[in-house]
């Protein structure tokens, strides 16, 4: 049999008082544009220290074989590991790729500062607009990684007990004790 459903009408809520509808997970939209906005940068600072390794010979100062050898591929190894634990709703994750990120503003504003000054940090400086350009990804993943809402899609989930059985207020009875043996042959 069924019941005609006029407009308006909504299904009953909940019958009893114990039993809730389901909180909304939080989304991870911030979450997972962080993730791969910094999976994107490590990449960027992977490939920076594989091309200063390949030109090791050619650097004119220490600072650009610090940079280029040094620092990106820790930057790498923080930013592509961090976006990867964010996938995995790993809250270290988090972590990993705000200290990434910015260390990644701090290094772009060093070689601005060291632009401006005459000392190259990367053999070729470019402008300080195109470096700007370039800290605006690290920039956009440090703010999106600490959001709270990021950190509520990676906090742990809860728990919770199944629903208990039966009807609320009534235990269940035990059956009658019945012997072993009850025919007496």
């Amino acid at each position: 049999m069924t019941y005609q459903q006029y407009p308006g009408q909504q299904y009953p809520g909940p019958q009893y008082p114990h039993q809730q509808p389901p909180a909304p997970s939080p989304g991870g939209g911030t979450a997972i544009t962080a993730a791969v906005l910094a999976i994107l940068g490590g990449l960027v600072h992977l490939v920076g220290a594989v091309a200063g390794a390949v030109n090791l010979g050619s650097f004119v100062s220490v600072m650009s074989i610090v940079i280029s050898v040094g620092v990106n591929p820790i930057l790498a190894g923080l930013l592509i590991g961090g976006g990867i634990m964010i996938f995995l709703r790993k809250p270290a994750g988090r972590l990993n790729v705000i200290i990434g990120a910015s260390l990644a503003i701090a290094v772009y504003a060093t070689a601005i500062v060291f632009g401006a000054v005459g000392v190259y940090a990367h053999g070729i400086m470019p402008a300080a607009f195109v470096m700007l350009i370039a800290a605006l990804p690290a920039v956009a993943t440090v703010v999106l990684a600490s959001l709270s809402s990021t950190a509520r899609w990676l906090a742990p989930r809860p728990v919770f007990p199944p629903p208990p059985y039966g009807v609320p207020g009534y235990s269940l009875q035990q059956p009658p004790h019945y012997p072993e043996n009850p025919r007496p042959w």
